[in-house]
Parts: structure tokens; C-alpha cells; sequence
């Protein structure tokens, strides 16, 4: 391999980088090689998609040293379970106990009684 082709050489000069859009079947191409243990490659190439390889294993990504811990943060209010249904439904009472507090509240509220005023409300 010539050395304009080596990895090396392309991290130091980006404007004679093989890494661009035109050469990707190539690269493609080497990569396959190297993958399927074609070990005639040059030796550059053997260290950088080792090296490649090595990152694609580590068990952590690599995340920006501004990232924060507490962000985005988790928005739990009453506003956005209402919006968005998350309900919990070991809170939310039981229609026999809505129909008891209603028929406490009201003198004579019965089942006919309580429908009429909901679709009253909400025509």
C-alpha cells in the first residue's frame, strides 16, 4: 500500500483524506477484508480497523464531557398525565365510591339523575 493510502496519513492531513464520500465502496471493501481475517491487508489498515473495532466493543459509549445527568428531566405533573393518559390507576377511586360521594353531595341523586346532568354538561 502507498503510504497517500495509509490511515496515518489522512488523520494528519484532512485534505487528502480517503475517508470521504468517494472512496466509501473502498473503505467498505477493506473493512470486509479485515473481517474476514484477510490478514494481507497493510499493516496501517490492520491497526486502524482494529482500533475501530476495539471502540465498537467497549462496554460504554463515549458521551460529550458536558453531558448532564439530570437532563432532559422527567415531567411527572398532573397537567401532563392528564395529557398524555399516563394515569395511575391504582389511585383513581372506584365507581361505586364516585357514585357514593356523589349521592352523598346531592339529595336524590340517582343513576337517570346524574346522566342527564353529565350530558347536560357537556352539550
Amino acid at each position: 500500500m502507498s503510504e497517500e493510502t495509509s490511515p496515518e496519513k489522512n488523520r494528519a492531513d484532512p485534505s487528502q483524506s480517503v475517508f470521504d464520500g468517494s472512496n466509501a465502496l473502498y473503505l467498505e471493501q477493506l473493512y470486509a477484508r479485515y473481517r474476514s481475517g484477510d490478514r494481507n491487508l497493510d499493516a496501517a489498515w490492520l491497526t486502524y480497523f482494529a482500533h475501530l473495532d476495539a471502540e465498537e466493543m467497549s462496554p460504554a459509549p463515549h458521551t460529550p464531557s458536558w453531558q448532564r445527568n439530570d437532563w432532559p428531566p422527567a415531567i411527572n405533573g398532573e397537567l401532563t398525565s392528564a395529557l398524555d393518559a399516563n394515569w395511575q390507576d391504582d389511585n383513581l377511586p372506584s365507581p361505586q365510591a364516585l357514585g357514593g360521594k356523589i349521592e352523598a353531595r346531592l339529595d336524590g341523586a340517582d343513576q337517570a339523575s346524574i346522566r342527564a346532568a353529565t350530558l347536560d354538561s357537556v352539550r
